[in-house]
């Protein structure tokens, strides 16, 4: 009776192995074809971030353009809020040896912050359209100063101005890779200003305040480099 109870019991848990191995490679199994079908999904990225790499009034104008970061964070797959900064240095300052030759410094400065929001359309597998609007609060400051011995005269100019501009956009992007796309943007501007100026002479000085509202259409000017993570 004794020997009749443990075959039973070894052949209960021989089976039981059995289940338990099958069980343990169907598992294995199921994990190792999920894991192979996430690794084959594609990607998606919520971030990008990018320079003006290319500024095109550098080669058909003259001046020079504000440098320009920008960096866009996605809530949908085509919907993205942007936040960038422009600014523009330029300084020039030659004073002459002796002091009675004439010398001129010029020096400027402006920064701007870009707050806004951007939808996209994809036209194929390398191109979207994309449009939106940014705000656009700025400030500059510029100071220029001419010495000519021959004129006593000869002011100090310094001009401080602040503003904001309406900026809606329309623009263009080429996708390299999945992660890197160029792009360029084609925009209109609503800006207002306000202008302090200063005009230095020796026995006096003058000011002049003046505050501004223009419209104006900016073409495609710089090309965009981007980077997706």
């Amino acid at each position: 009776m004794a020997l009749l109870l443990l075959k039973s019991l070894l052949k209960l848990q021989t089976s039981s192995m059995k289940y338990l191995q099958k069980s343990l490679i169907l598992f294995l199994f199921s994990f190792v074809a999920l894991h192979a079908q996430a690794q084959e999904a594609p990607k998606t990225y919520s971030h990008d971030i990018g320079f003006n790499a290319i500024v095109f009034q550098n080669f058909f104008g003259s001046g020079s353009a504000p440098f320009t970061i920008l960096y866009k964070k996605y809530s949908s797959e085509n919907k993205a809020t942007r936040l960038g900064l422009s600014t523009s240095l330029n300084f020039q300052s030659a004073k002459a040896t002796p002091s009675n030759v004439s010398y001129t410094t010029n020096n400027n400065a402006s920064v701007s912050l870009i707050i806004g929001k951007e939808s996209q359309q994809v036209i194929s597998e390398r191109w979207v359209w994309f449009f939106g609007g940014d705000l656009i609060p700025n400030f500059s400051y510029s100071k220029f100063d001419q010495f000519d011995p021959t004129n006593s005269d000869t002011p100090l100019n310094t001009v401080i101005s602040y503003g904001l501009d309406i900026r809606p956009f329309l623009g263009l992007r080429f996708n390299i890779n999945p992660r890197l796309y160029i792009a360029t943007e084609f925009s209109g501007i609503l800006g207002y200003r306000h202008t302090d100026r200063k005009i230095k002479f020796p026995t006096q000085t003058n000011e002049l305040n003046t505050d501004d509202l223009n419209l104006s259409l900016v073409p495609a000017s710089a090309l965009f480099l981007f980077y997706r993570f």
